[in-house]
């Protein structure tokens, strides 16, 4: 951006030692780190045409340097999403799953639900999530084991229902071990989460994941996405996406 400033600030100069006519052509300096652009000005000789002018060409470059950042900040995730999804990944290391049932406030059971339990940090190593719902926070254990007993503890009958029931009910960790093979379904970005949805091969990608790993960053995550290859590697340590020949 300071080289973009730069270059708007000799383009101002150079327009301001204009008295009477404004050059057929002004090219923005390759050095400013905007892209390269040529503005075709009418030999106007009215002072009123000359300060459109000069207002028209500094708001166009202006524009060119504001909009490759943004535009590289789109792309980032584009790419790492292009680069991950749909490919066959084998598992380096066991991904813990829980399956429960949850019921819903109207009484609607879903039998055999999954949510991936795996969190993965650059600073605090790994740990087990199992994310809250129906109201209530995550429930965090450094071992997956623990994950059942606590989920059952916290979404147990309340004593103001009216009628007495488990909201959740875990039924078992399911463990995808090494050599597992799985297929990038979906990748979701939130505000310091990248959520990794995996599906067993031959199923639709539109289905519900199997199992997710989640990368938590300590920071929320920057509109350009610097961390991608951080990222990358951390979610490398964990499943070896197949070699595209």
């Amino acid at each position: 951006m300071s080289r973009c400033l730069c270059g708007l600030t000799d383009l101002l100069r150079a327009l301001e030692l204009q008295k009477c006519l404004l050059p057929t052509e002004i090219r923005n300096p390759s050095s400013s780190g905007c892209a390269s652009v040529l503005v075709t000005v009418p030999g106007a000789g009215l002072a009123s045409d000359q300060y459109v002018q000069r207002r028209s060409a500094v708001t166009l470059l202006a524009v060119l340097c504001v909009l490759p950042a943004h535009v590289a900040a789109e792309n980032a995730r584009e790419l790492f999403v292009k680069s991950w999804e749909g490919r066959l990944v084998t598992v380096r290391q066991t991904l813990y799953t829980l399956i429960f049932n949850e019921r819903g406030k109207l009484g609607t059971t879903h039998a055999g639900r999954r949510d991936g339990l795996i969190v993965l940090t650059p600073s605090n190593g790994v740990y087990f999530q199992f994310d809250g719902r129906q109201g209530k926070d995550d429930i965090v254990a450094p071992v997956p084991q623990r994950i059942m007993a606590a989920v059952s503890d916290v979404y147990g009958p309340e004593t103001l229902d009216v009628r007495s029931y488990r909201k959740i009910e875990p039924v078992a960790v399911h463990q995808f071990t090494t050599g597992t093979q799985l297929v990038v379904a979906r990748i979701r970005f939130d505000r310091d989460v990248v959520k990794v949805g995996f599906v067993q091969p031959g199923n639709d990608v539109h289905d519900d994941p199997v199992t997710t790993v989640t990368i938590k960053w300590p920071l929320p995550l920057t509109s350009a996405f610097s961390e991608r290859d951080y990222v990358d590697a951390l979610l490398r340590t964990y499943v070896e996406p197949k070699s595209v020949s």
